[in-house]
């Protein structure tokens, strides 16, 4: 998706987010949590992962950068934190 797809996707349903920036394509929807009133960006790994093996990173360096930089920032965005789902087979 692009940005631009996310954002008319969220407005046609009155949602606000946080997004991550550069991973538009890695965005799979959205998921609503009573507890916090909020919904919170899906994101799905394996796209993730795949487009930083295609800058250049080796699969290790893919998942480390991931895990640093990424997962480990989430937290952050608060309410909106987002979730990260890892697909068994490719989507």
């Amino acid at each position: 998706m692009t940005r631009k797809e996310i954002e008319e996707f969220c407005e046609s349903r009155d949602i606000v987010l946080t997004l991550f920036d550069g991973y538009d394509h890695a965005f799979k929807g959205v998921y609503y949590e009573e507890e916090i009133d909020a919904y919170r960006p899906v994101y799905c790994t394996n796209t993730i992962i795949e487009s930083l093996i295609s800058d250049g990173m080796d699969h290790e360096e893919a998942i480390e950068y991931y895990e640093y930089n990424i997962v480990r920032t989430a937290p952050y965005m608060k309410p909106h934190v987002p979730l990260f789902i890892e697909f068994l087979e490719k989507v």
